[in-house]
């Protein structure tokens, strides 16, 4: 589950109709298998040795994806498509990046996890604020949550 850090459930993906375009690009096969490869990279984050916490940044994550191994390469593929042939390749880079964290923004939507995005990694002079380089804050189980409280 993903919440704003106002304590607001976030149940839609930024861009929407592009993401669905996204997916719609790449089928059924292709995009649940870079559902289950985002997921195992979420898995695979290390908590923090002292809040035991995961948090990680998807651009960060994306960028140490150079270049996109299987089936993340997929994505570029769709951004190939989406901007044409005639596209710079740091501008395909860019559009897969983003395309790379509306699945890290979905995947974390539909974790068991309480995660939060963190409001101060926002530009607000990006047009596409609402997902670039996001950091995510893992607050454990929504149960978890709810006893602390």
């Amino acid at each position: 589950m993903l919440f704003a850090p106002d304590g607001k459930q976030v149940n839609r993906v930024p861009d929407t109709a592009d993401f669905k375009e996204v997916v719609r690009l790449l089928g059924d096969r292709r995009t649940a298998a870079v559902r289950r490869e985002v997921n195992r990279i979420i898995d695979a984050v290390a908590p923090d040795k002292e809040t035991g916490r995961r948090t990680f940044g998807s651009s960060h994550v994306g960028e140490q994806l150079k270049p996109w191994p299987y089936p993340l390469a997929s994505i570029y593929d769709v951004a190939l498509e989406l901007e044409g042939n005639t596209a710079t390749g740091r501008h395909v880079y860019d559009r897969s990046l983003r395309i790379f964290e509306l699945f890290v923004w979905e995947c974390i939507m539909a974790r068991e996890e309480r995660w939060e995005f963190d409001d101060q990694s926002v530009n607000p002079s990006d047009p596409h604020r609402a997902i670039t380089d996001t950091v995510y804050v893992e607050h454990g189980s929504d149960e978890t949550c709810t006893r602390q409280s």
